[in-house]
């Protein structure tokens, strides 16, 4: 009897068993089909913060969906690394998802914790930081036992889809950590004002104590509490061995030190247009074939010490002429640099005030800006630097007389007019067989131009950079959240006129005489190479050394009818400028082995002979 009855018993507990297992299989089973494609929301990259830095390394502009700062395993801090495993999930490295060992004791531990000590701050979660990330990344927050078991299996899954370090890096890269932050990274930055190697232990232990309950432990509202848990964490981590007793009880009497909840946004003082343009660009060499989604990093060409520089140069440049916010006069300068070696952008500035800003010129009206490129179609044609023409009084010259082509440019504003042809034929086909402006300057059937002070740059540009054409960038690069480059500009520099041609036309910019030439006959020497041209109210201005281009239009007839206005403006703005960017010492320019330097009579323009007023010409 006694034996039947077990035997009873015994195949009780086995059908039971069997039918349990069915059970559970078939639980498995449905709700495993329900469950997401895992693997492609892994990969997915989650919202990051996308950021453009300056040349110069400061942070100018930032744009989220959510606050969070990729890191890459390998760069986490160890001890990092260490405190949220003590802190969450003491047996991360060897369990499989689901840490049964870990569930028991996390219950036993907080019915100690809540009934017999009443402290919640020491509470743990059963919860690995696999089924953390699967919760955080994948799943809802709702609490249903459905949702519990998806976790479960997708913890187990994902297990055996990645690397511990992967999970890890994963979780320490989404978690919510307070202050609108995601990810440790960004937390360091909200809670420190720190990068994150630039931490201490204790404040690993700081971060890792967050996760529990983040808008809870803000130490600005509530400091015991948060206090109280990070020495918890790092009784955790002297317990597991990751620093030693005797450390944890030192590093417990310290305070945190913490910075004061501020607001995220990035304030560089840089003006909203110049964002929008570098983000035009960027978003027109950038797109889904890139690899282009999640954190980016833009590198621009932009140097944002040097254009705080000017905007505080400007400012007290123009206090010393009355100007102030008060003023009725109506005032904008627009100034751009660039390297014509490179085409980068470096500073893009502009000041206005009053009265709307007009961006372009008419060119009929203001076609001596183009003074560089009808001399070039002179030297383009059969004329020298020396060729004398007959100047009348059309040009302001009484009586008339004649000049040389040097002369010329240095006297008048444009060709006198029986030549103007030349220089109108060369500028159609400089910018017809070029296609380098296509689509930038448009000349209507009227032969009207409207043009703005980036395009006058770029047409001048070949004529002071050896006959080269760079076009323009704001982005020198852009890198994923694993620092990958996805995107460089391409080197696209092209000739568009003649190596001596351009030569001339710098020697005719730059300040030429017998001293500007060395000894050996190889260097020209690069000294004052500037370019002005103004009618009524409008100013345009170029300087340029051997790698720095500078163009500025300054509009406001009060302030250009000012006594040594535009002088000032070049001794205190623009002289200085280029000094301060340039790479290193004045580079002179080499000669052209096609250019001759030969000396010549100045008076006629002939070969020089003994007793004649000589100076040196380029041929």
């Amino acid at each position: 009897m006694k034996l039947r009855l077990i035997a009873i018993t015994f195949n009780f507990f086995i059908y039971s068993a069997f039918f349990l297992s069915i059970f559970i299989v078939y639980i498995y089973t449905d709700i495993s089909r329900s469950l997401p494609e895992y693997k492609d929301l892994i990969e997915r990259q989650s919202p990051s913060l996308t950021r453009y830095f300056s040349d110069d390394g400061f942070v100018i502009h930032e744009e989220y969906d959510q606050y969070r700062l990729f890191i890459n395993h390998k760069n986490i801090p160890d001890l990092l690394k260490k405190a949220f495993i003590s802190a969450e999930d003491k047996n991360f490295y060897s369990h499989n998802g689901l840490d049964l060992v870990g569930i028991f004791r996390a219950a036993g531990q907080n019915l100690y914790s809540y009934i017999i000590l009443n402290d919640e701050n020491r509470l743990i979660g059963a919860s690995t930081i696999t089924q953390q990330l699967v919760k955080n990344l994948i799943l809802d927050n709702k609490r249903t036992v459905t949702r519990k078991v998806k976790e479960i299996i997708l913890a187990n899954k994902i297990e055996n889809f990645l690397s511990k370090e992967k999970i890890l890096e994963m979780y320490l890269n989404e978690i919510y950590l307070g202050r609108g932050v995601y990810g440790v990274v960004a937390a360091s930055e909200a809670y420190f004002n720190k990068s994150l190697e630039d931490l201490n232990i204790e404040e690993f232990a700081f971060l890792a104590a967050l996760p529990k309950a983040p808008s809870n432990y803000d130490p600005s509202s509530n400091y015991d509490g948060i206090k109280e848990r990070r020495d918890w964490v790092l009784d955790r981590m002297a317990e597991n061995e990751f620093i030693t007793k005797s450390v944890a009880q030192i590093i417990k009497t310290y305070p945190i030190v913490y910075t004061e909840i501020i607001n995220n946004k990035i304030d560089a003082n840089i003006d909203e247009a110049l964002i929008a343009k570098i983000k035009k660009e960027s978003n027109s060499k950038l797109n889904q074939s890139t690899g282009s989604e999640g954190q980016l990093n833009y590198q621009t060409s932009i140097n944002y010490e040097a254009t705080q520089y000017l905007k505080s140069s400007v400012d007290n440049f123009l206090k010393s002429y009355d100007y102030s916010s008060e003023s009725q006069n109506y005032l904008d300068i627009e100034l751009l640099l660039i390297s014509p070696i490179t085409g980068r952008r470096i500073i893009d500035y502009r000041h206005k005030k009053n009265e709307p800003a007009r961006k372009t010129f008419n060119m009929r009206r203001y076609n001596n800006i183009l003074k560089p490129l009808y001399f070039s179609g002179m030297l383009k044609s059969d004329f020298q630097l020396n060729t004398k023409l007959l100047v009348s009084d059309e040009l302001g010259v009484s009586p008339a007389k004649l000049m040389s082509v040097r002369d010329l440019f240095n006297n008048s504003s444009t060709l006198p007019s029986d030549y103007l042809y030349i220089g109108n034929s060369f500028i159609r086909e400089y910018l017809s067989s070029e296609d380098f402006l296509k689509n930038e300057i448009i000349i209507d059937d009227k032969s009207e131009m409207n043009i703005n002070l980036e395009q006058i740059i770029l047409l001048l540009m070949p004529l002071i950079n050896n006959g080269i054409f760079h076009e323009l960038s704001y982005i020198d690069k852009v890198t994923n959240k694993e620092t990958d480059i996805i995107y460089k500009p391409v080197n696209n520099k092209r000739r568009v006129v003649d190596e001596k041609l351009s030569f001339k036309i710098k020697s005719l910019l730059c300040t030429f005489d017998n001293k500007s030439v060395d000894q050996d006959k190889t260097y020209f020497l690069s000294r004052d190479c500037s370019f002005s041209s103004q009618i009524n109210d409008d100013m345009f201005i170029m300087a340029f050394s051997a790698d720095i281009l500078v163009g500025v239009i300054i509009r406001g007839e009060a302030y250009l009818q000012k006594d040594n206005f535009l002088a000032d403006f070049n001794e205190k703005i623009i002289n200085p400028l280029i000094n301060i960017m340039q790479e290193e010492e004045l580079k002179d320019y080499l000669i052209p082995d096609n250019v001759k330097l030969i000396e010549i009579n100045k008076d006629t323009g002939n070969i020089f002979n003994v007793g004649s007023n000589g100076v040196l010409e380029f041929f």
